[in-house]
């Protein structure tokens, strides 16, 4: 083992053992293939449950592949690293491999963040993905069936399936969790940023700071002023602050006041998708500077309802992308027309007739200079695809709606497939 490895193991061993005080066990699984008579790994994930949390060891046992978890001790943990690197062989119960890998170390994530390929924890996370230097291992293309395990049509569907993450490689991948604190939900209101979180630690220890931007001119020579609140002590699970002006993005921190650390973070821009555990309530300003932004992504202006289905491809697409704002009353061109729903029956009726399933979405009344306009606020589903029921599936591109392709749907239904929890 050479220097610089031996010191990325210990990093990461001493780290499991500062988490472990809030943790429970770790979960270990393994996807090894059979090829010319020999078992090879082909990828394997370590990940610490929480202290209420318990998962059973299960082997499921396809001829061609061999699925493994397996509970382990934080100990545990730390001398099946060190030997992995130290004599290239991973030993887990009765089960010994040869592997050698590229040591890598620790990066960190905030909470309820995907992160490349994997999802990789709903709480603050440590992670490293140890590539595995060998000949590709071919997962098996045939179906897997066994009368007492469940079908799978191929190995890789099988390997995602089984370790509940959304791409496979051949690696050893390696996840720390933090339990100590958590980020809640951060609601964001014109001026006033508030933070709620979740703690299994003495509340005194943490301290919360926000950081703000003013954005200024068009993106190619945006100009910008920062804002910074000073530490803010928590009122139990929750702390507020105002702005002196309301920010275009907002990020947040919470720490350990006594060591400085930080422990979890969340950031938002009014220009990005709507992300899970934020709720901003747009205000007349909001939603005039959004208007002067124009159309994006996740902005669409409409004129009126007199093309009911301009309007409903707009909520389709929204609800199978990353959600977005329909602005009803305003041009193409950003003008503020003018127009209000008779009421949030009326968008709901419109919706639910001709939508299928029924995606997330909340309506609401602003006047901008004293001209009313009506916003539909369509969130991202979870239960996609989503379908108008005589024109079909259609997805966002740009600042435009489309047709759903083939490898669109594709992509849709394997997202949808995958559902992935928190661990591994």
């Amino acid at each position: 083992m050479s220097k610089d490895a031996n010191s990325l193991v210990e990093e990461i061993c001493s780290t499991i053992e500062s988490k472990s005080k809030y943790s429970g066990n770790a979960l270990i699984v393994l996807a090894i293939v059979l090829r010319d008579g020999q078992h090879h790994l082909h990828s394997a994930a370590v990940t610490f449950v929480d202290k209420t949390g318990s998962e059973k060891d299960e082997t499921w046992d396809y001829g061609k592949l061999l699925l493994l978890r397996k509970q382990l001790s934080p100990n545990d943990v730390c001398r099946l690293l060190r030997e992995l690197v130290k004599d290239n062989e991973l030993k887990v119960g009765d089960i010994s491999l040869e592997v050698e890998c590229n040591v890598s170390r620790l990066n960190y994530v905030p909470s309820k963040k995907d992160y490349g390929y994997p999802k990789v924890h709903d709480w603050p996370t440590e992670y490293a993905e140890w590539r595995i230097r060998s000949d590709t291992i071919s997962l098996t293309s045939e179906p897997l069936v066994s009368e007492a395990l469940h079908f799978y049509p191929d190995g890789r569907k099988a390997v995602m399936d089984f370790m509940k993450m959304t791409g496979i490689q051949q690696s050893v991948f390696i996840q720390i969790p933090d339990y100590r604190a958590r980020m809640k939900h951060l609601s964001i209101a014109g001026r006033k940023i508030r933070l709620e979180i979740e703690s299994n630690i003495d509340i005194a220890c943490l301290c919360a700071k926000f950081y703000g931007e003013y954005l200024k001119g068009p993106e190619y020579r945006r100009s910008y002023r920062a804002a910074h609140s000073p530490g803010i002590d928590f009122d139990g699970n929750t702390v507020e602050y105002e702005f002196e002006e309301e920010p275009d993005y907002v990020s947040a921190i919470i720490f350990d006041r006594k060591t400085g650390e930080k422990i979890d973070y969340r950031e938002y821009h009014y220009d990005w998708p709507y992300q899970e555990g934020i709720t901003v309530e747009l205000d007349q300003l909001d939603i005039g500077e959004i208007i002067n932004r124009g159309e994006n992504l996740n902005i669409e202006f409409k004129s009126n309802l007199d093309r009911t289905e301009d309007f409903l491809e707009t909520v389709v697409s929204f609800a199978n992308t990353n959600g977005g704002l329909i602005i009803v009353g305003v041009s193409d061109k950003a003008e503020i027309i003018g127009f209000k729903a008779k009421s949030e029956e009326q968008m709901t009726t419109l919706i639910s007739s001709n939508i299928d399933p029924l995606p997330e979405f909340k309506v609401q009344v602003q006047s901008i200079n004293e001209i009313p306009v009506t916003i539909v606020e369509v969130a991202e589903g979870d239960n996609k695809p989503y379908s108008h029921r005589q024109l079909g599936v259609y997805v966002r591109s740009g600042s435009t709606d489309r047709h759903a392709t083939r490898t669109d749907l594709d992509q849709i239904y394997e997202e949808r497939r995958q559902s992935p929890y928190p661990g591994i």
